[in-house]
């Protein structure tokens, strides 16, 4: 390159745009054009070359080595325009960093000598060009440079802070807490510059500042083992399993890590799997996509700044593993597809819609055979338990389970089938699902196939010519499926389904408006089981909440807290000893609503929701409400918690007369 062009280049490039011409060409003349090869090797660990490389043409990918250095882990691309090596010509630091050439490319350099030879010439120069460097520097030392190397045996509180960080994501990131102010942690990392765990350590632990150092791995797995449990898995979030097999509708098995766009999917599926999350996200975003996992309701990202290409190249992988049409991109897909990953056989259903920005995918993640929660378990308050145990016990009729999308209706659905099977073993069970998310070993179970004509009501036709004693559907979702479910229930079934509403009440608005008709809807609906989740209270990890708090008012007019229950309500709070925020895991809220003869009459009317209300007792009726209380009288939730779920609206209370 001639001296000009070297000029008319660079300055394209952000750090040298406030340079004046006549320094510009100082540089573009002290500096050193370089070819270089597909698979070159330009910066690698504790290189003393000290040079700043401007990228004229090529691809270069910034990777950290892992463990022995038998394989590396990318970090960053790099394009023309973009640059690399300002930590060393600044600092003279070296950094654990490798970039590669992926394609037969051109460079422009300048070393450290040589900008420092300018600096006699020029000094107003080399300190523009420094203070510009200055500010990569700052972005990006931290990601790039070695950081501190610890021992834990050094931390004698580390019994305590290691518990601020959940045990499940502790060994899914191989990291521990070490350090802990009031606003301030310090995280010992196996591998501090995965830049992937960092981030999703960072959205764990966002109420604090967060600084990670490093620790053998040797070290972690002792102290792990002592700290979390000895029956540790301690697999990396983005080490690969053994096998990790996609299988297909069709049956088609391929391995997903053959691709290399499928390498920001296997990474989060690996992570989703391990982690125990919901939902895998994958969306676009102004500043570059985002993966994010759901983990205990929470949304946690994983990855970010994933260039537009890429995320469209995960989104079309998605779309061929679900054997989905590849080719629109305008409308709504729904598919599935099946994870072999070692041992373990997962489902995973994906949704993919058009958005600003392009696609946006969202996987559920169905993990395998889990041993499924007794009503008992599920619904803790015993007169609400009680009234949802007798409902399963009708012989015949129609249970619903109803509640937002994830609001665990499908485990209490499960959990009462379970009730009725252990109290008779020979009935004939049969459940329509779309998809079977579990398999049950005393039930025959159906798959939804749309398009071989094989909806829910089609299949429960079928159904009641198999001589059923129980049916489960897995949702009624429109004026077909919902009529025969009803008539299904008079004809001496007993059949359990979902349907997503928010109140026990607001069901039977619902199934009205669907054009059920009122006499087969009074004939045949036993009750309804209305529920949500909300986090629950690790016990130990709570602080009083004041009285006069504004919402403490809130719930008292709300009729959730008595006036003399008011200062007897507690919140969550971080204690050394306890989980992230005093919260583990998460607990149903139930509402549980029983059938009567007096609502059974109204419902035959087509009565107003106002009637029905009105005809609510406490022998047919446990409120959200009745259950919210209890929750907050035994401690099981925070204030903030029960507020969140409840309905904005005006809510209807028990009548007790």
């Amino acid at each position: 390159m001639e001296v000009k062009e070297i000029v008319t280049f660079i300055r394209t490039v952000p750090i040298f745009v406030k340079l004046p011409e006549e320094q510009l060409m100082q540089l573009a003349r002290a500096a050193e054009v370089r070819e270089c090869a597909a698979g070159d090797l330009l910066v690698e660990p504790e290189d003393e070359k000290n040079e700043l490389f401007i990228i004229v043409e090529g691809e270069y990918r910034v990777s950290y080595q892992v463990g022995s250095g038998e394989f590396e882990r990318e970090l960053a691309r790099l394009w023309p325009g973009d640059y690399f090596g300002a930590i060393a010509v600044v600092t003279g630091r070296h950094t654990t960093a490798l970039v590669r050439a992926l394609q037969p490319g051109r460079l422009i350099v300048l070393s450290k000598g040589t900008i420092d030879a300018l600096f006699d010439k020029s000094p107003a120069f080399a300190r523009a060009l420094y203070s510009s460097l200055a500010v990569t520097v700052d972005q990006s030392l931290e990601r790039f440079a070695t950081v501190p190397f610890v021992r834990l045996d050094s931390y004698p509180k580390l019994e305590y802070t290691a518990e601020t960080l959940p045990s499940r994501i502790a060994r899914l990131c191989q990291a521990l807490v070490v350090e802990r102010d009031d606003d301030r942690l310090v995280v010992a990392m196996v591998d501090p510059q995965d830049a992937r765990s960092r981030t999703f350590l960072c959205d764990v632990l966002r109420q604090y500042h967060v600084e990670f150092v490093a620790v053998a791995e040797d070290d972690f797995r002792r102290h792990a083992a002592r700290l979390l449990g000895p029956d540790v898995d301690l697999a990396s979030p983005d080490t690969p399993f053994e096998e990790l097999v996609t299988v297909s509708p069709a049956g088609n098995a391929v391995l997903l890590s053959e691709r290399e766009e499928s390498d920001l999917l296997r990474k989060g599926i690996t992570m989703a799997i391990r982690s125990g999350a919901s939902d895998i996200h994958v969306e676009p975003d102004e500043e570059g996509g985002r993966i994010r996992l759901r983990i205990d309701g929470k949304l946690m990202t994983i990855d970010e700044g994933i260039p537009p290409a890429r995320l469209h190249q995960v989104i079309s992988r998605l779309k061929v593993i679900s054997e989905l049409d590849i080719a629109n991109a305008r409308r709504p897909q729904d598919g599935r597809f099946v994870v072999r990953a070692d041992q373990q056989r997962v489902e995973f259903r994906i949704a993919v819609a058009p958005c600003e920005g392009g696609e946006k995918a969202v996987v559920r993640v169905i993990m395998p055979n889990p041993d499924f929660e007794s009503l008992d378990n599920l619904i803790l308050c015993g007169p609400a338990g009680r009234f949802a145990a007798e409902l399963f016990e009708n012989p015949s009729g129609l249970v619903l389970i109803t509640g937002p999308t994830g609001a665990g209706k499908t485990t209490t659905l499960y959990a009462g089938l379970h009730t009725i099977v252990a109290q008779d073993h020979g009935i004939n069970v049969v459940t329509i699902e779309d998809p079977i998310e579990y398999n049950l070993r005393f039930a025959t179970q159906m798959q939804v196939n749309r398009e071989q004509d094989l909806g829910f009501a089609s299949l429960l036709r079928t159904v009641l010519r198999q001589d059923p004693d129980v049916i489960l559907v897995g949702e009624i979702r429109d004026q077909e499926s919902a009529a025969m479910c009803l008539e299904a229930a008079t004809t001496g079934h007993l059949v359990l389904s979902s349907l997503h509403t928010y109140s026990a009440l607001e069901t039977l608005v619902r199934l009205r408006n669907l054009g059920v008709r009122p006499y087969l809807l009074a004939a045949a609906l036993r009750g309804v089981v209305s529920q949500q989740l909300v986090p629950r209270l690790c016990p130990g990890c709570t602080e009083p909440v004041h009285p006069e708090e504004p919402i403490v008012q809130r719930l008292c007019e709300a009729g959730i807290v008595a006036e003399d229950t008011r200062d007897k309500l507690v919140r969550g709070v971080n204690r050394e000893d306890g989980p992230l925020d005093g919260e583990k895991g998460r607990l149903g809220v139930f509402e549980i609503l029983s059938i009567t003869d007096q609502l059974r009459d109204l419902v035959d009317r087509s009565a107003p929701a106002s009637d029905l209300q009105q005809a609510l007792r406490p022998e047919c009726f446990f409120s959200m409400q009745q259950y919210c209380r209890f929750l907050l009288q035994v401690g099981l939730a925070s204030p903030e918690r029960i507020e969140a779920i409840l309905p904005k609206r005006p809510m209807y209370r028990e009548n007790r007369n």
